[in-house]
């Protein structure tokens, strides 16, 4: 079933916006390992399985980010395609 254009503009919002959140996790996801915030980056390094533990890091920030990204570019509303 193929989407109309009106659905079209609202899924590449969404996913443009999700997007945005999940890269300003990741963002911040690095500069807690890296300057090691709360000594966060020492625990995550000194753990048995670091990779595993960066990620649930890097996956609860993004739950929290990117769904904040939609929400203030809903409410922003400054994609507003009608005439």
């Amino acid at each position: 079933m193929p989407l109309h254009p009106f659905e079209r503009r609202v899924v590449r919002f969404w996913l443009t916006h999700l997007s945005v959140g999940a890269g300003v996790a990741a963002l911040i996801t690095g500069a807690i390992l890296i300057f090691d915030f709360g000594g966060l980056g020492g625990l995550v390094s000194r753990a048995g399985n670091p990779w595993m533990w960066g990620l649930f890091l890097y996956g609860s920030l993004t739950l929290s980010c990117a769904p904040l990204s939609v929400f203030i570019a809903l409410m922003a509303g400054q994609e507003d395609d009608d005439p």
